[in-house]
């Protein structure tokens, strides 16, 4: 990039570290509304920090990026394939429901942690988590998202309803 851009990207990337981007949980102090969870959103924001330690060797952009990336392959949901002889993988997008495009966002920053991270075990859980994805998307699973997250609603109304 030019160097006139470099200022720019520099200053985003500074107010992207006050955000705990890593946490997939964005400040509240700045996020307000129920946004802050997005893991297309947060995984934009990741990508911003991947791309300005590319650019500009900060290290501290790398490692939140990669803290992002270990947040989000903790936060996935493996599944049975519909045919029972795999386990995909997939993600609530933070509104308890899967989008594909959504989540193609942050598998697309998950990608690029893999490529930049060098530590050996860490690369292994980012594959693991993208070759699960693959799976989700290619073979379908025997419980979809949606049911479960249907599933999950039921069961809060229901406990609640029993509570009182």
């Amino acid at each position: 990039p030019s160097s006139s851009l470099k200022p720019l990207l520099a200053s985003i990337a500074a107010w992207i570290m006050t955000l705990d981007v890593g946490s997939n949980e964005i400040n509240s102090a700045i996020a307000k509304d129920s946004l802050n969870t997005r893991i297309f959103i947060n995984g934009n924001l990741a990508r911003v920090l991947l791309a300005s330690h590319r650019i500009t060797g900060d290290a501290t952009h790398l490692h939140e990026g990669l803290k992002w990336c270990d947040t989000l392959v903790s936060l996935q949901v493996p599944a049975k394939t519909h045919d029972g002889l795999a386990t995909g993988g997939w993600w609530n997008t933070g509104y308890d429901d899967l989008f594909i495009a959504d989540t193609g966002t942050a598998v697309t920053t998950l990608g690029l942690c893999a490529n930049l991270v060098a530590d050996a075990s860490r690369k292994a859980k980012y594959m693991e988590a993208l070759t699960r994805w693959s799976t989700f998307v290619r073979r379908g699973v025997a419980m979809g998202p949606v049911a479960n997250a249907t599933r999950r609603s039921l069961l809060r109304k229901t406990a609640s309803v029993l509570a009182h």
